[in-house]
């Protein structure tokens, strides 16, 4: 638990957001930035990518970046 505050401090969000973009339709789940960059061997995963913000999403996010780097290695 903690306020935006202190979710802040910690993650560097700015005013503390836990959800990442704002879950509009210009800004959710295949509009928001993939999980793979154009610079080799860089991937994202969190609330501010691909699936979107949310505990399960994140998670997902997290799986999804894991998956294309195991993929990658088999090619």
């Amino acid at each position: 638990m903690g306020s935006p505050r202190t979710m802040e401090h910690f993650t560097l969000n700015p005013k503390g957001t836990i959800f990442g973009w704002d879950t509009t339709p210009e800004q959710s789940m295949f509009k928001r930035p993939s999980n793979k960059t154009p610079i080799p061997n860089l991937y994202l995963a969190g609330a501010w990518t691909f699936p979107g913000g949310g505990q399960s999403a994140v998670i997902a996010s997290g799986g999804i970046a894991a998956q294309m780097i195991l993929l990658q290695d088999k090619q």
